[in-house]
C-alpha cells in the first residue's frame, strides 16, 4: 500500500514538473551579431581583422539554404601564404538537434567564386559542428557563410543556438571566446516561383474559433507589380497552429470576367474578417477589371462606378472555416462615392465591434481644392465601412485623415474605434515626424480624434502594418494586449518587429520591441492570436515572399 502510494505522488511530481516546464518558454535575444576576433600577434602580419557576423533572420523551413553567420578574414599584402584548415561551433543550448538535416560551409572568394568548404555535415550527438579543408587565403576579402536547412517535420517553435570554437590556421588551432548567437525557426510559406507563381505578396491572417489559422494573399502570376495584372487571391489553412499548412487554394479568380483577358481581371490587396458569433470568414479585395487596358496602369483609373472606370470592391464569404467560399459580392455601389477616384480594402484584416458590427479599414480617393502632397490630383484618405446586419448591407465611414492609406483598426477599452494609417507623408526619408498616423471613433466614422500618440509613437518607411488586440494569459491572468508589427525603421523597408503596448495603445515601450527579421523585404505583415499564450504572424521577409512565425507571448513581453 505504501509503496503504491510513494508511486502516486512521483507521478503527482513529474506531473507538475512537466507543466510547470511548459509554461515557462525559452526566451531568446534577437539581436545582430557583430564580433570581432582578437588576433594573436603571429595572425597580426598576415590579417587586418577577421570578423563573425550574423543578421537577425529566421531559420526557415521549406527554405533549403539558410544563412547562419559569415566569417570573413581580411588578409593582408605579404609574401608568406596562409591557409584556412577548419572552422569548429558547438549548437549546445539548440532545443532539438534531430530538427536539422544538415549544415553546410560555403567559401567566397574577392572575386565573388563561390565553393564549398568541406563536406555537409550532420549534427552529432556531442553538439560540436567541425568543417575541414584547405583554403589559401587570397589578399584582400575572404569570406565563408555557414548555412543550413531544417527538417520538414521540424517544430517552429524552436530556435537555434551557435557558438564559434574555434579556427585553424596554417596548421595551427586557435580557441575561440566569442559568446552564442540565438536564431528563431519559421517557415518559408511561399517563395518566389513557387508552384509556377512569380511572386505572392500582400498578408491577411486571422484565427478562427476552431484554432484554424487562415491566411490570405495575392498570387501574382506573371510578375511581382501590383495590380492591374493576372493576380488572383490565395488561401492557406493551418489545423495544427501553423506547424503545417495547406496546400494554396483560390478564393477569389476574376477569370476572363467581361470577355476580357486576366490581366485585366486582376483582384488583390486582401483583407480578412473573422465573425466568430456566426463563424464566417470574410474577404475582402480589390478587382481591376479592364481598366486602362493599353497602358495597364493605375493612373487611368476615373472617378465613376463602372469597373472599367475604377476599382469594384468584392466579398467573398466562407461559412465552414475556410473549406469553401462564396461567390464574388460586389458592395461599391453601396459604399462608394462617385465622385472618388478610388475606393478599396485596407490589406491586413478587419475586426468586429462587439458581437454584431463587421468593420472593415478602406481607404478612398477624393478630389480636394489642392493636390495631394505627392502631387497627384485626388487625395488618399483611411477610412472605414461597416455592416450592422452580419454583412448583408454595407455603410462608409468619412475620411480619418488626408494623406493617409493601409490602415489597420482595433477596438479601445472605451468602445471607440482606433485606426492606425500609413501616411504619404513619410517618404522613407529621416525626418522625425515620419510615424504612423492614429485617430479614433465613437460613430462609425462620422468624426474623427487626432489620438496623442499619432505621428510620433511608431516610425514607418512608407507601409502597410498590422495592428491587433487580444487577450493573453500571462502568469496565470488573462491580460488584454495590443500588437503591432512593421518595418521599424524610417528609411528602408528592413527591421521587421513585433512592438508591444501594455496600456491600450497609449504607449508603446522600447523595451518590449521585438526584431524578428532585420533584412530588407517588401515589409507588409499580419498578426493572429494562436492561443492564449502564443502569437503568430505572417510577413514579407527578406528570406522568402511570406513567412510565418510564432512567438509566445511571454517572448514579447520581456519583462
Amino acid at each position: 500500500m505504501h509503496y503504491y502510494k510513494f508511486i502516486s505522488i512521483i507521478l503527482i511530481l513529474f506531473t507538475f514538473s512537466c507543466k510547470k516546464d511548459k509554461e515557462e518558454p525559452v526566451v531568446i535575444e534577437t539581436k545582430t551579431y557583430d564580433v570581432e576576433v582578437p588576433l594573436s600577434h603571429g595572425l597580426k602580419n598576415s590579417l587586418e581583422f577577421v570578423k563573425v557576423h550574423s543578421d537577425v533572420t529566421p531559420i526557415l523551413k521549406a527554405k533549403e539554404d539558410n544563412i547562419v553567420l559569415s566569417w570573413n578574414f581580411q588578409v593582408k599584402d605579404h609574401r608568406m601564404s596562409i591557409y584556412l584548415k577548419g572552422l569548429s561551433f558547438t549548437l549546445k543550448g539548440t532545443e532539438n538537434l534531430e530538427d536539422f538535416k544538415g549544415f553546410s560551409l560555403e567559401y567566397i572568394d574577392d572575386k565573388d567564386s563561390i565553393s564549398t568548404f568541406g563536406e555537409l555535415t550532420k549534427v552529432t550527438a556531442d553538439s560540436i559542428l567541425t568543417f575541414s579543408d584547405k583554403v589559401k587565403l587570397s589578399k584582400g576579402r575572404n569570406s565563408f557563410r555557414l548555412k543550413c536547412s531544417l527538417k520538414d517535420n521540424a517544430n517552429i517553435n524552436n530556435h537555434l543556438e551557435i557558438t564559434p570554437l574555434s579556427m585553424t590556421i596554417s596548421g595551427k588551432k586557435y580557441k575561440l571566446d566569442l559568446g552564442s548567437l540565438q536564431r528563431k525557426f519559421g517557415i518559408a510559406l511561399l517563395q518566389h516561383g513557387q508552384g509556377g507563381i512569380d511572386t505572392y505578396r500582400i498578408p491577411g491572417l486571422i484565427t478562427t474559433r476552431k484554432g484554424t489559422l487562415i491566411a490570405v494573399y495575392d498570387i501574382r502570376h506573371n510578375s511581382s507589380k501590383d495590380l492591374q495584372g493576372d493576380i488572383d487571391v490565395g488561401m492557406s489553412r493551418s489545423t495544427d497552429g501553423g506547424q503545417t499548412w495547406q496546400p494554396t487554394d483560390v478564393v477569389i479568380d476574376m477569370g476572363e470576367y467581361g470577355r476580357k483577358p486576366e490581366k485585366l481581371n486582376g483582384v488583390g490587396d486582401p483583407s480578412i474578417l473573422y465573425d466568430e458569433k456566426n463563424h464566417t470568414l470574410w474577404v475582402a479585395a480589390l478587382w481591376a477589371h479592364g481598366m486602362n487596358e493599353k497602358k495597364m496602369v493605375w493612373t487611368g483609373s476615373r472617378p465613376g462606378m463602372s469597373p472599367r472606370r475604377t476599382g469594384q470592391l468584392v466579398l467573398v464569404k466562407s461559412t465552414n472555416d475556410g473549406k469553401t467560399w462564396s461567390e464574388p459580392y460586389n458592395i461599391t455601389s453601396q459604399v462608394k462615392n462617385p465622385d472618388w477616384q478610388l475606393l478599396m480594402q485596407a490589406p491586413g484584416r478587419g475586426v468586429t465591434v462587439g458581437d454584431s458590427v463587421l468593420v472593415f479599414p478602406v481607404q478612398f480617393k477624393e478630389k480636394l481644392d489642392k493636390p495631394s502632397i505627392d502631387g497627384e490630383t485626388y487625395t488618399p484618405f483611411a477610412s472605414i465601412i461597416y455592416s450592422k446586419d452580419r454583412g448583408r448591407t454595407w455603410q462608409i465611414g468619412s475620411g480619418a485623415k488626408a494623406n493617409t492609406m493601409e490602415s489597420q483598426a482595433i477596438v479601445l477599452n472605451d468602445g471607440n474605434l482606433m485606426l492606425n494609417m500609413r501616411d504619404i507623408h513619410n517618404k522613407g526619408n529621416d525626418s522625425k515626424t515620419n510615424g504612423r498616423a492614429i485617430a479614433f471613433t465613437d460613430d462609425f466614422g462620422a468624426t474623427w480624434t487626432n489620438h496623442s500618440t499619432s505621428n510620433s509613437a511608431l516610425v514607418e518607411p512608407s507601409c502597410q502594418a498590422s495592428l491587433i488586440k487580444d487577450e493573453f494569459l500571462v502568469d496565470g491572468n488573462l491580460r488584454s494586449i495590443v500588437l503591432f508589427s512593421n518595418p521599424a525603421s524610417k528609411a528602408k523597408r528592413e527591421n521587421m518587429s513585433i512592438k508591444v503596448s501594455l496600456d491600450d495603445a497609449e504607449s508603446w515601450l522600447p523595451k518590449h520591441t521585438t526584431l524578428i527579421d532585420s533584412g530588407e523585404g517588401r515589409g507588409y505583415s499580419s498578426l493572429t492570436k494562436v492561443d492564449d499564450e502564443h502569437v503568430g504572424i505572417l510577413y514579407e521577409g527578406s528570406g522568402a515572399d511570406l513567412v510565418f512565425q510564432i512567438y509566445h507571448i511571454k517572448e514579447l513581453i520581456r519583462n
